[in-house]
């Protein structure tokens, strides 16, 4: 039976309208991705990529992962030599302290171990991201140290069709535990957000918003990648360009909803402008 219900990651607050027909009590194990920004909840902690692959491709070395007092939280990118790009919910609230989060700088050539950690000296919350509705749900993160290995930002107000690839660190199933450093890859086809919408509800898919995944495939978003990067690759000049940032999902893929995502094309002017200091207000 179809009902009209709030969804909330406890079944009693984080609240989004959406119309589905779900159990209340199984809803924590099948809301994904968009956890409780306040609080790190420990099965998130330990479950990737739903119906994805091992990753061996040295092409997405830009796909690294948020650590709070050394445990996975989410995914990120990197976009710049210093600057990483993420889920603001990943960052809100008490996963603030920057102090207790460091942020993976390299991992080895097979894209499992870790080679180095760094230390975050800034965090840059979008000033207009709603922790209720997700929307503008994007972050920045700022490190000391320089790297070299980063995604290209896609040109403002870009609109993405086919295939894009998402690489993240998550579940690759609602009850299957994740090795904590290993990144896994899928391929998933782009939706419309009108569908998107049709399947979630008008009032939960918001501009600034995309979707990607099929259904019933069990291909996209799981547990702990939020934050993740989906890419298309640009085939004329042989780069991967960013194309959302995991933000929620259902079912880790295995329903009828795709994954949604932050569209970083919308979002490029704000970018460009916080990494260059133009802007100094933030989010707290």
């Amino acid at each position: 039976m179809k009902i009209l219900m709030f969804i909330a990651l406890n079944c009693f607050c984080y609240l989004a309208l959406i119309v589905v027909s779900v159990d209340c009590s199984t809803l924590n194990d099948r809301f994904v991705a968009r956890k409780r920004p306040v609080k790190l909840n420990p099965s998130i902690a330990e479950e990737r990529v739903s119906g994805g692959d091992s990753l061996t491709d040295t092409r997405y070395k830009f796909q690294t992962q948020i650590k709070q007092l050394n445990q996975h939280i989410c995914g990120a990118v990197w976009i710049d030599k210093k600057w990483a790009l993420t889920a603001a919910h990943c960052l809100y609230g008490n996963n603030r302290d920057i102090s207790k989060l460091s942020i993976v700088s390299e991992f080895n050539s097979n894209n499992r171990l870790l080679v180095d950690t760094l230390n975050l000296i800034n965090v840059k919350i979008h000033p207009n991201y709603n922790p209720l509705t997700l929307e503008n749900n994007i972050a920045l993160i700022e490190v000391s140290q320089s790297r070299s290995i980063t995604v290209k930002l896609p040109q403002p107000g870009t609109k993405f069709t086919d295939y894009v690839t998402l690489v993240g660190f998550g579940s690759n199933s609602n009850r299957v535990p994740r090795e904590t450093n290993e990144k896994r890859i899928v391929s998933i086809p782009m939706a419309s957000i009108t569908r998107c919408r049709n399947l979630y509800s008008q009032q939960l898919i918001k501009d600034g918003m995309l979707c990607a995944g099929n259904s019933y495939t069990g291909k996209g978003l799981c547990q702990g990648d939020s934050g993740s990067g989906i890419t298309q690759h640009d085939q004329e000049f042989d780069v991967e360009i960013l194309v959302g940032i995991g933000s929620f999902g259902f079912d880790c893929g295995n329903g009828k909803f795709p994954s949604v995502f932050t569209a970083v094309a919308d979002y490029v002017q704000w970018i460009n402008e916080t990494m260059s200091n133009k802007i100094e207000d933030d989010k707290l």
